[in-house]
C-alpha cells in the first residue's frame, strides 16, 4: 500500500485489491491480517462471512491457508471501486481537497502509532 496520497488511497482503496491481484493470487490470512490491520481472529470471522456469502475461497497450502476471491467478488470489483471515487469526490467537495487529504494522512499516522504501541 502506498504511504501518501489522497482520498483513502493509502489504505489501498481506489486501486485494485490485494485479494484479486491477477499477478499474484490469492494472499495468506496472515498477510491480509497484517495489511489490513486486524487480529487474526477478526480475519478469521471476516473471511468466514465473505466465505459464506460465496465471495472467496480458502485454500490450505502447507502450515497457510491462502485467500482467493471468487468470480463473484471479482466481478464486484469495479463497482468497489467506482464507490470508493464517489465517496472520496465527495468528502473533497464537502471538506475541501486539503482538508480531506490532512484528515485522511492524520489517520493513517494514528494508525501507524496504534500498531506501534
Amino acid at each position: 500500500m502506498a504511504s501518501c496520497g489522497h482520498g483513502g488511497r493509502e489504505f489501498g482503496v481506489g486501486r485494485r485489491s490485494e485479494l484479486s491481484n491477477h499477478t499474484k493470487p490469492g494472499i495468506s490470512q496472515k498477510e491480509l491480517a497484517e495489511k489490513l490491520s486486524v487480529a487474526p481472529s477478526t480475519l478469521t470471522r471476516f473471511v468466514d462471512k465473505l466465505e459464506t456469502r460465496k465471495l472467496v475461497k480458502r485454500r490450505v497450502l502447507g502450515k497457510t491457508v491462502q485467500v482467493y476471491p471468487t468470480g463473484k467478488a471479482i466481478a464486484m470489483e469495479e463497482s468497489i471501486l467506482r464507490a470508493s471515487h464517489n465517496l472520496h469526490a465527495r468528502l473533497d467537495a464537502i471538506l475541501g481537497p486539503e482538508t480531506a487529504a490532512a484528515i485522511t494522512k492524520a489517520v493513517l499516522r494514528t494508525s501507524k502509532t496504534l500498531e506501534q504501541n
